[in-house]
């Protein structure tokens, strides 16, 4: 979305996204198959934002968040969307198990 004035000057500007890719389970978490095999949920969530307000706000941030075989991984990178300068840059990772009624 994107307003202007009269003169096409930009006055407020917004992109945002979100995608999520499961992998070969194709599903959020755990499950059981027929054969009663444990399939482990894995898959990648891509967020995209950009926000910019008459140059009072400039946000121009990504998130990339993979998860599988109980571990995790996560980056959000946030850069100026005027002159890509970067401002943070987050990255992190871990590991993670147990089911929906203990952790």
């Amino acid at each position: 979305m994107q307003a202007r004035d009269g003169d096409e000057n930009e006055l407020f500007y917004a992109n945002n996204t979100i995608k999520w890719m499961p992998g070969l389970s194709g599903t959020w978490s755990n499950y059981r198959n027929r054969d009663n095999r444990m399939i482990l949920g894995s898959g990648d969530i891509e967020t995209r934002s950009d926000v910019r307000l008459n140059e009072m706000i400039n946000w121009d941030a990504d998130l990339l968040f993979n998860y599988g075989d109980h571990k995790y991984t996560l980056m959000i990178e946030d850069y100026s969307g005027y002159d890509h300068v970067e401002r943070f840059v987050t990255h992190g990772h871990g590991r993670y198990g147990g089911d929906l009624n203990a952790w």
